[in-house]
């Protein structure tokens, strides 16, 4: 997991336990690449979008992310998994970085999926994260996965 101390923003920010990412939407913005792959999944160079929102919800010092989907979305998570057979195969292979590329996700940030069973909306989808919050939580951050910021431009 991702140090959150080595941040500025994370030192500032420990009240926020949960960040809530919307990812139920069906990416129209970005067809027709994502009529086969979720809009989050989409790569910013080499790396998903939703794994740019995870490294940047740890280094607030989030503990969890609350990734809401679709039914039909619950793939986006797997992005999270552990994939112990391509690391294993691409260090077989002397491919050490990718092997940590395909490690990285998996030890960002705990990745949580909340279900929306129905599109209703931006305020809905983050209404929806409320499941996925410990009793105590009075804040949460919402990330939107494509919206994104180049620092010094």
């Amino acid at each position: 997991m991702a140090n959150s101390t080595d941040h500025p923003v994370a030192a500032s920010n420990p009240s926020v336990k949960t960040v809530v990412v919307p990812a139920a939407g069906m990416g129209t913005r970005f067809l027709p690449a994502t009529k086969t792959v979720p809009k989050e999944l989409l790569p910013v160079v080499d790396t998903p979008g939703i794994e740019l929102i995870a490294e940047e919800a740890a280094a607030l010092g989030a503990q969890r992310l609350a990734v809401v989907v679709a039914p039909n979305k619950e793939e986006i998570m797997r992005h999270f998994g552990e994939f112990s057979e391509l690391q294993e195969l691409m260090v077989s292979r002397g491919k050490n970085a990718q092997a940590d590329k395909v490690a990285r996700a998996n030890g960002l940030i705990e990745a949580v999926a909340v279900t929306q069973d129905e599109p209703l909306g931006l305020g809905h989808a983050v209404g929806c994260a409320e499941e996925a919050l410990d009793d105590d939580e009075d804040v949460v951050a919402v990330m939107l996965p494509d919206d994104l910021v180049l620092p010094g431009v």
